[in-house]
């Protein structure tokens, strides 16, 4: 049996700037073996060059174990690990990373997904609409952004735009609109399940609008 702190070693493969705040990290196997597998919504432990340890969610297919993508939002105010990651953390640079673990995962196959997204917590939704497309399950994205001209996740997003599967908010647009939670939930059939990862506010949103809801559906 392999230990829950078994750590992974990794390479930072690319770096590639979504935005004004996020980047995302492609890690590889340093010599090209295939990673330990994850299912959608999960999560990695990335240890740091100066030991702190930070959670973040796999942006990527499940299906490709050649790499794990990670989505780090700079936090100027936080606790110092995105600043580390934005500023210290180059291509070619070894970094730790524990098993993938999954507190967030989608419903068996067969029923109808509707994720609610916002910034950086659009990650762990990008794994999960991969897998959805691959299991022909219907589901709809909602993607919450400050802006159109600084929106993370472009080559993922339009073109889920593009096909009608997913709706984005622009909010600081002036031709932008706001997400209406409560409209939104209210208007779902209880068998649907309800998926949601972003700021605080939306989270709770979310919840409130929920009240009622079968338990189960609810992520």
């Amino acid at each position: 049996m392999v230990s829950p702190n078994h750590r992974v070693t990794t390479v930072v493969r690319d770096i590639r700037r979504e935005n004004g705040a996020i980047v995302t990290l492609t890690l590889m196997d340093p010599d090209g073996w295939p990673l330990p597998p994850f299912t959608p919504g999960a999560h990695i432990d990335v240890h740091l060059p100066n030991g702190a340890v930070r959670q973040y969610s796999l942006c990527g297919d499940p299906v490709d174990q050649a790499r794990y993508s990670i989505a780090v939002q700079r936090e100027a105010d936080g606790r110092g690990g995105s600043v580390l990651m934005h500023d210290g953390v180059r291509v070619g640079d070894t970094l730790l990373v524990s098993l993938p673990r999954n507190h967030f995962a989608l419903a068996a196959p067969g029923h109808r997904h509707v994720l609610i997204g916002g910034g950086v917590g659009l990650t762990p939704l990008m794994s999960m609409v991969a897998e959805l497309r691959r299991r022909k399950d219907p589901f709809e994205l909602h993607a919450c952004l400050k802006s159109r001209s600084d929106m993370p996740f472009r080559g993922w997003l339009e073109p889920l735009e593009r096909d009608g599967l997913a709706r984005l908010y622009a909010t600081r647009d002036a031709d932008g609109s706001r997400l209406d939670i409560a409209a939104l939930v209210r208007g779902l059939p209880d068998d649907v399940h309800l998926y949601c990862c972003g700021p605080a506010r939306m989270i709770d949103a979310v919840l409130a609008a929920s009240v009622g809801r079968p338990e189960d559906t609810v992520h």
